[in-house]
């Protein structure tokens, strides 16, 4: 079915994607490789502005959602939606975009920002580990082989906006020491675009409280601030927070209850990258010059165990695996830095993690063409 429009939309996908890997590869200047992730970034929002969603991808449903938002109330109408909603976020994003009577700047804004924070980790990741050419190049490839994590972005968009902002925000907090109190409204914006988001800020809200207890066992006056304002403001606005977490519980509950949706090929490419991952982090705990990288880790480590413990609900081991995958950019790209660190030895010859990278980036991405999420991509149809 759409065997020409998949093709060409996915081959428009893949000869981007090895163009702008080929050009960052030649290019030994960091301010030429933002100039080049620019443009890659705006082929990248052409190209989810005319995506041609079926009827079975969240997309489709989504835009007739926003069409009845925009013929059924007013502004005002939307902004007292909001303050009953535990996705206000979502609902005035949606709204705002439906005024346009644009069908394609939902998934284009949307590609904008998630690619936007995923470009900024990488770049952030480059800059920290001074690291340029091939290694930068593989490093895009890892990420940008996921095609599933574009198909959600353009398709699904609220889980894709809530994740990539805490991914970036949690790469600034580590790589750039940004204060995570100067973060907050950043994390609520998160928060107030899917459950999932609302779950991982939570979480992070907590390592970023209880972490300086278990280091150094008191409690730094700053951190003791935020738990008396999160407390008060609990005390004083109970249902508030008792409906953003009724509601992300319920979603959560709903989810492992019923499998709705399962998908082996999906599964597999999840596996492959979280592998990835794992022998990433095994190899990063060995360098003692890594040990900047412990935050990430222990992040890592956590959706890591959720995965475990509730990833065989198909939804949520999708949305963890590829915000694991977004995460671990700071890890894999310091491994890459160390070049020919031998991480498996096997019929006599040693492979580096550089190695074991490019070929799974390459077979994930084979994956994603003939049978992933990616491989239902199209921007017209016949």
């Amino acid at each position: 079915m759409f065997a020409i429009e998949r093709f060409v939309g996915i081959g428009c996908y893949v000869v981007a994607l090895l163009c702008c890997c080929h050009f960052v590869k030649k290019t030994p200047s960091l301010k030429k490789v933002k100039k080049i992730l620019n443009i890659y970034l705006l082929i990248l929002i052409i190209m989810a502005y005319f995506y041609v969603p079926y009827t079975t991808m969240d997309l489709y449903r989504i835009q007739i959602e926003v069409k009845r938002w925009v013929s059924s109330y007013s502004l005002t109408d939307i902004f007292g939606q909001c303050l009953r909603s535990s996705t206000p976020g979502w609902l005035l994003y949606g709204y705002l975009l439906g005024l346009t009577r644009l069908e394609g700047l939902l998934p284009a804004c949307t590609a904008l920002i998630v690619y936007h924070n995923i470009f900024s980790v990488i770049i952030s990741t480059a800059e920290h580990e001074n690291t340029y050419g091939s290694k930068l190049s593989d490093l895009l490839f890892y990420i940008m082989s996921i095609g599933e994590i574009y198909i959600l972005a353009i398709g699904n968009i609220r889980t894709a906006i809530g994740l990539s902002i805490v991914a970036v925000c949690f790469v600034n907090e580590t790589y750039h020491k940004s204060n995570f109190f100067k973060d907050i409204p950043l994390y609520l914006i998160a928060a107030s675009f899917h459950q999932a988001a609302l779950i991982m800020c939570a979480a992070r809200i907590l390592i970023v409280l209880v972490d300086p207890i278990i280091e150094n066992g008191k409690i730094p006056v700053w951190n003791l601030i935020a738990l008396t304002v999160i407390l008060a403001f609990f005390a004083a606005k109970p249902q508030v927070i008792l409906r953003f977490l009724n509601s992300a519980t319920g979603k959560a509950i709903n989810y492992l209850s019923k499998n709705y949706y399962d998908y082996f090929w999906e599964r597999l490419i999840g596996v492959l990258n979280i592998i990835v991952v794992l022998v990433a982090m095994l190899q990063i705990r060995k360098l003692k010059s890594k040990s900047k990288l412990k935050e990430t880790f222990w992040f890592c480590a956590l959706i890591v165990l959720l995965i475990v413990l509730f990833g065989n609900e198909f939804a949520i081991f999708r949305r963890l695996s590829v915000l694991l995958s977004i995460i671990a950019i700071p890890i894999i790209g310091s491994l890459l830095v160390e070049g020919d660190l031998c991480v498996l030895k096997f019929g006599g010859r040693c492979f580096s993690f550089q190695k074991i990278l490019n070929f799974n980036s390459w077979i994930v991405l084979l994956l994603e063409c003939v049978r992933g999420d990616l491989c239902g991509y199209k921007f017209f149809q016949l």
